[in-house]
């Protein structure tokens, strides 16, 4: 008989440990360093980057601007991801609220009174006076106690020992909710410097800031940044201020925000049908931050997953999401390629064939959960063998996704 790989001091345990804690180490590196060498050879092969004729932004807008917007896609990851872990997979342990006991017992006892009373027949003018009163008395004593258990069990719930994984994706939300901020803000300077071209590079510090101002204030396509910039910051205050799932829920909602401004100002904004490139990027975009985001995310905080009991159902919930995220972001692709691209000759030019490329590592991608969704996770309760496996898989998910994304 094997004996149970899941005691601490098991060899398999000691192995699992050590690979979340490498892919807890990784993941960001991994992300990062792929997806920066797989963009900065797709701007490169597609002539991105590459000087303008006429209004050229120069360097800072040509290559900056991309730089800015990828670390602010792996931070919108990472906060959105973290969202999602939080409000749909894993558990807060909050407390159930217990109802106050001094109105249920109080209720009972004037049901008594009642009872003596009609038994009796009759009884005499103090009598019922004193029972009024005590009633009277019991009633207040009720409320008074249902009050503070009501304010104990608000104390509870805010003092409550939280989850370790759902804390640890919350303070990963903040963390990324900074550099969400801060990359928002460098995104959109660059993105006015890319739009003004060589009035941006060659004014003065006060012509740059009153142009900037007219950007932001005049321009739609700076309107609109503006708008994720705001969205951003509120959603970090949120972060930082909650604990709650009301909190987390009106971040999930500010998400809209920030990547509906991106759908409207997409590559697919500029194709023919304009609505079915704006709706599909959108889909497309909230389907990869949901795959993605959780990935990464789950990679973060996977020592805190690793050596729990319910690991296989938080995997088997993250997986069900992700099937769902492949199959729109499959579909919403799709569409947008179909709008860009039209006949064999447009697959043979560059963003053809990066498209071709984006399509292959998604099936590799869609190939790697069909196999821990048939081969691993229903052992990760039991195996820590498969927590190893599993994670290990997701470290060469995430290297993947840092290209496709």
């Amino acid at each position: 008989m094997r004996p149970n790989d899941r005691s601490p001091g098991s060899a398999d345990s000691k192995r699992a440990s050590s690979t979340a804690v490498l892919a807890r180490r990784l993941a960001i590196p991994l992300f990062t360093i792929v997806g920066a060498a797989f963009g900065a050879w797709a701007l490169i092969y597609t002539g991105a980057t590459n000087p303008m004729l006429v209004g050229d932004s120069g360097p800072l807008g040509r290559i900056g601007l991309p730089i800015a917007e990828f670390f602010f896609q792996a931070a919108s990851v990472v906060v959105i991801g973290a969202i999602i872990l939080m409000m749909l997979i894993l558990p807060r342990s909050k407390p159930q609220r217990r109802r106050g006991a001094g109105a249920r017992r109080a209720e009972k006892k004037a049901k008594q009174l009642a009872a003596k009373k009609a038994a009796a027949g009759k009884a005499s003018a103090a009598e019922e006076a004193a029972a009024a009163a005590t009633l009277t008395a019991e009633a207040t004593a009720a409320s008074a106690s249902s009050a503070d258990a009501f304010k104990t069990d608000r104390k509870a719930e805010r003092d409550v020992e939280l989850d370790p994984s759902w804390a640890a994706a919350l303070l990963t939300a903040q963390i990324g909710s900074v550099f969400l901020v801060l990359s928002s803000v460098a995104t959109l300077i660059l993105r006015y410097v890319n739009t003004a071209g060589t009035a941006a590079t060659n004014a003065t510090q006060a012509e740059f800031s009153a142009q900037l101002g007219a950007y932001i204030t005049q321009i739609d396509s700076g309107r609109l940044w503006s708008l994720v910039v705001v969205t951003a910051i509120v959603m970090s205050m949120i972060l930082f201020a909650t604990r709650s799932f009301a909190g987390i829920g009106w971040t999930a909602l500010l998400t809209v925000l920030i990547l509906l401004p991106q759908a409207l100002m997409g590559h697919a904004a500029e194709a023919k049908g304009h609505i079915e490139a704006v709706n599909s990027l959108g889909l497309h975009l909230v389907a990869v931050m949901a795959w993605v985001g959780g990935l990464v995310v789950l990679a973060l905080i996977s020592p805190t997953l690793t050596g729990r009991q319910d690991l296989g159902e938080i995997i088997k919930r993250y997986s069900t999401i992700a099937l769902f995220s492949i199959v729109i972001m499959a579909y919403s692709g799709f569409v947008n390629a179909t709008l860009r691209v039209k006949g064999l000759d447009d697959w043979l030019t560059p963003y053809g064939q990066l498209v071709i490329i984006k399509v292959v590592f998604t099936v590799i991608l869609g190939l790697i959960g069909f196999w821990y969704r048939q081969r691993i996770i229903d052992r990760l309760g039991s195996s820590m063998r498969a927590a190893a496996e599993f994670w290990r898989l997701v470290l060469v998910e995430i290297a993947i996704f840092g290209a496709v994304v």
